[in-house]
């Protein structure tokens, strides 16, 4: 998707279509919202590509849902959200830069910080509460000690700050959907639809005083 979107709207600046649209009676918010229809689309058809071969596949092979059919529903709803979201950061950040390769390396540096960010988020929350089974040596002999309280476990307010950024930042979001282990679902719909409504506004408003050479 940071690939596609950042090639396809790159095209409009180095072959001078923006300005030809503009030159016909299209308005700056015009351009940029049938530009975000577009890449909105393409993403969910890259997604279409993987999810529905292997949903196919996988009902040819035996055995049965390890997940109810809501659960599997829900997710794939939730994805749609998922996708939107991170697209419409892409395309902000295509559509502000008129270079097309730089724009390309920037969303792939916007991806790259998000796999950061995940991992952070979701190594903290895997802490357990406690260590279970932790040997030591006490005079020589082995001693297995169970219920040693994790320093690193995360409790309060902190762990409340994790548990939101886990449903608010894309990455975690798509994890969650992929492990169909959705804590929260509504509060991962808002988030989704918060960052696609955010980042489609400041777009728009950056884009309309934007000097296009």
């Amino acid at each position: 998707a940071p690939i596609f979107v950042s090639l396809y709207l790159g095209v409009d600046y180095s072959d001078g279509t923006i300005r030809n649209k503009m030159m016909v009676g299209r308005t700056r918010h015009e351009i940029y919202m049938a530009n975000w229809v577009v890449c909105i689309i393409g993403s969910l058809l890259l997604c279409l590509a993987s999810a529905v071969p292997g949903t196919v596949l996988g009902l040819l092979l035996p055995g049965t849902f390890i997940n109810p059919p809501m659960a599997i529903v829900s997710a794939a709803v939730l994805s749609v959200f998922v996708v939107v979201g991170i697209t419409s950061i892409y395309i902000m950040v295509s559509m502000l830069c008129q270079n097309k390769a730089v724009s390309a390396v920037a969303c792939l540096v916007v991806v790259i910080l998000l796999f950061f960010a995940a991992m952070m988020v979701t190594g903290a929350l895997s802490e357990p509460p406690t260590f279970e089974n932790m040997v030591s040596f006490v005079n020589g002999e082995m001693v297995v000690d169970n219920g040693t309280p994790n320093p690193a476990y995360l409790t309060g307010t902190k762990r409340a700050i994790y548990e939101f950024l886990d449903d608010f930042l894309p990455v975690n979001q798509a994890l969650q959907c992929a492990q169909i282990e959705i804590a929260n679902p509504l509060r991962l719909a808002l988030c989704g639809a918060g960052i696609a409504i955010a980042s489609t506004l400041a777009g728009l408003g950056l884009f309309s005083r934007k000097d296009l050479k």
